[in-house]
């Protein structure tokens, strides 16, 4: 079970905001109503319950409508002179790509879920925390803000995106930059990051491509010569962990290390930084992480099953039952503990156990699991008269679903 992210890509709350200022006005020529106002928290359960219905259903066409892209676009660009030509350019490559639809649906089809968390209520608007736990690749959140639509609808506005550290209009405005930011009257409204940044396009879009290439070692020494302010930047240091992640745990370590000290306790640097610090087996220092999290997003039953697999890596297999325990207690269909249970049942030799969270995680939780029979760490369960009763018990095997998996190494 990863703990928590690698890089690419409360109670419910009671809205009292959401009541305020809200009615209809005339439509145009007499049409229907436009329903006018601060969302409802109505509107908003109902258009969160239309983002994970279109990334269950894997299709960014149906994900994209709920955001408003024109309006992120336009944010991107407030305050600067750029051409017709270069929006027009950066409009079209926005939709292209149109980062974060794609980026879910995809996640959604490996096995990921992305559930809605709750509501926030802020200073007149209202936020959707999602939460998309995504297989070995970890989790993250996304903090979306809903606004209302010229036609009554309402949508996706603008989001904090947790394992970036930033806003999607602040991803646009580099994408912007990247395509309009060598226009004079750009250059001169750019503050002295953005300038940097722009000046070092070449050089960045060198690094990128030396990663993709899979020459680390070359995009790490040559991140190295950018300027220094530049390389201090957010955005440039988690770009920097994604190509060291891979290459080292030296370099990784220094990476993260620049990170956190630059910018504690946020979570762009907690999120990959537990495993790290698990594998270290600074384990106290891990859960320090996932409290600081915590504290960031609010009460999440995930959280609860990072902290019972570190109890588990240090030994500790009456916490980590508990912690377990208590996030089934509070979402029944999240698989993740499930896992924690199995690997400790394993570890004790409890193969009715084992049979039974099998049993549970194929029958109820809908998780196609592979036979375990090849995998080393089944071996003595594999033996057992338990795996004979499961193996003769398991439903039949199904062509949908979720997507077929290996049991989880403990």
């Amino acid at each position: 079970m990863k703990l928590l992210a690698s890089f690419p890509v409360l109670v419910f709350a009671v809205l009292p905001a959401c009541a305020a200022a809200r009615g209809t006005a005339r439509g145009p020529e007499g049409g229907p109503a436009v329903r006018t106002g601060e969302p409802t928290e109505a509107e908003c359960r109902e258009l969160a319950r239309k983002i994970e219905e279109a990334a269950r259903s894997g299709d960014p066409a149906r994900f994209d409508p709920l955001i408003d892209l024109d309006g992120l676009l336009d944010k991107a660009r407030e305050g600067l002179e750029v051409s017709p030509a270069a929006d027009a350019s950066f409009r079209k490559r926005a939709r292209e790509s149109h980062g974060i639809g794609r980026g879910v649906c995809a996640a959604v089809k490996r096995g990921a879920s992305y559930r809605l968390l709750r509501l926030l209520p802020a200073g007149g608007e209202v936020r959707l925390l999602f939460r998309l736990v995504n297989g070995d690749r970890g989790v993250n959140y996304h903090d979306l803000r809903v606004r209302r639509m010229g036609d009554g609808e309402v949508r996706i506005g603008d989001g904090l995106i947790y394992a970036m550290g930033e806003n999607l209009s602040d991803m646009y405005r580099r994408f912007l930059l990247e395509t309009a930011g060598a226009e004079k009257p750009v250059l001169d409204r750019l503050n002295a990051p953005q300038s940097e940044f722009v000046k070092n396009l070449p050089a960045i879009r060198r690094i990128h491509l030396l990663q993709v290439q899979g020459k680390l070692r070359e995009a790490y020494d040559a991140f190295r010569e950018l300027p220094s302010g530049l390389r201090g930047e957010k955005h440039m240091l988690i770009f920097l962990i994604t190509i060291a992640q891979p290459l080292g745990e030296a370099e990784y370590e220094e990476a993260l290390d620049r990170f956190l000290k630059a910018f504690p306790g946020d979570p762009a640097g907690d999120l990959p930084s537990i495993d790290f610090l698990v594998l270290k087996k600074k384990y106290d220092e891990a859960l320090g992480a996932v409290d600081r999290i915590e504290r960031a997003v609010g009460d999440d039953p995930y959280l609860e099953c990072v902290r019972g697999n570190i109890h588990r890596l240090r030994g500790d297999a009456a916490r980590a039952k508990r912690c377990a325990r208590r996030s089934i207690d509070r979402e029944p269909d999240l698989a993740a503990p499930y896992w924690i249970l199995l690997a400790v049942s394993l570890a004790e030799k409890d193969f009715a156990e084992t049979a039974r969270i099998l049993g549970k995680l194929e029958g109820e939780l809908g998780v196609e699991v592979k036979d375990p029979k090849d995998a080393p760490e089944y071996a003595e369960f594999v033996l057992s008269e338990e795996y004979g009763k499961w193996i003769r018990s398991r439903p039949p095997k199904r062509t949908g679903g979720k997507a077929e998996k290996d049991p989880e190494s403990p």
